[in-house]
């Protein structure tokens, strides 16, 4: 199985996103306070503020309160990428749903509605802060740790941002059957101001969720694990490998209990990075996480599962070259 190539620019531009956000919440809250003072004062401006205001701690005590629960919760939890995917899946998960309440509501809030700014303002100065509160607390505080892997070649990723594209094209539109002016560009400007983090968060959620994900600062494999990886990739082991080879006492064990493969060790792909291991091992760490998803032993890499290790591919390579070499066994 060919090895797959990453880019960090992908994953370095979710976070670019994020981060641009973040800055705006000093920028939009100096305009909105300036507005505020030199406009004209009306009861339900004072309000929108008041609203706001207490939004704001209301919003920071909820998320400090969950990541301390979850914190608190993932206390015995011994492996570090299952803490790291929780906490990446809350962060983008939630973060994703807030920017989609602005980009919703302003569908409905017309003129004929009444207080249609007032409540845009609401949901814009109380969202996006909120959006960059759950990024420091569950993805950017989480960022060192492990990394989340991006390839340009992956179809999620490509699905992922052609559905929010169109889900865009398709809001915007709602604009045309509008009659006032204000609400057509009301509705196009906040579409345009929180898609971006909107497909950022998208992004990331779908890469977490598929299980595209490592630690990171953790050698990959050890030079011996390199070389046995190497013996058991498909690809090179058609050119590399053959029969002469095993003839000469080539031990085709799984790296983890050491024992040779054979007709009930059946050798497993982990899809995701492409190293081999028997299936009872790979029933082992399956059992860990209720046969959902196990963590390659190798490269730590997560492959989603949702069954028992006989739905993981096999590795026919090594099957034909065990069986080569039980052949060869009875010749002499």
């Amino acid at each position: 199985m060919p090895r797959q190539t990453y880019s960090r620019f992908s994953s370095c531009a979710t976070d670019l996103v994020h981060f641009l956000y973040l800055l705006s919440i000093p920028v939009i809250s100096v305009v909105g306070l300036l507005y505020l003072i030199f406009s004209k004062l009306t009861v339900v401006k004072f309000a929108t503020f008041g609203a706001i205001i207490g939004s704001w701690f209301l919003v920071f005590l909820v998320v400090v309160s969950v990541d301390i629960l979850v914190r608190n919760k993932q206390k015995e939890e011994v492996d570090q990428l299952i803490t790291c995917r929780t906490n990446l899946l809350i962060g983008s998960g939630s973060a994703c749903l807030i920017s989609w309440i602005p980009r919703i509501a302003v569908c409905f809030a017309t003129q004929k509605f009444g207080y249609e700014d007032a409540i845009l303002c609401y949901l814009i100065f109380v969202c996006i802060p909120t959006i960059s509160l759950i990024w420091c607390a569950f993805i950017a505080y989480n960022k060192p740790v492990c990394e989340v892997l991006y390839n340009k070649n992956d179809i999620l990723l490509w699905l992922v941002f052609t559905i929010n594209f169109f889900l865009f094209l398709i809001t915007i539109s709602i604009e045309i059957r509008y009659d006032w002016y204000e609400d057509s560009r009301r509705v196009i400007w906040t579409q345009i101001g929180f898609f971006p983090i909107s497909t950022a968060c998208m992004l990331e959620f779908g890469q977490v969720w598929s299980g595209r994900l490592r630690l990171t600062g953790v050698e990959q494999i050890s030079m011996k694990e390199k070389r046995a990886t190497e013996r058991s990739d498909p690809v090179e082991n058609d050119r590399e490998m053959t029969p002469a080879s095993t003839s000469k006492g080539f031990i085709l064990e799984c790296k983890i209990c050491m024992f040779d493969f054979n007709d009930v060790k059946i050798p497993r792909i982990l899809k995701e990075c492409g190293h081999s291991l028997c299936e009872e091992c790979a029933n082992v760490l399956l059992s860990r996480t209720n046969d959902q998803y196990l963590f390659c032993p190798f490269c730590q890499k997560l492959t989603i599962v949702n069954g028992k290790a006989n739905t993981l591919p096999k590795n026919y390579t090594i099957t034909e070259l065990f069986d080569e070499k039980k052949k060869l066994n009875k010749m002499n």
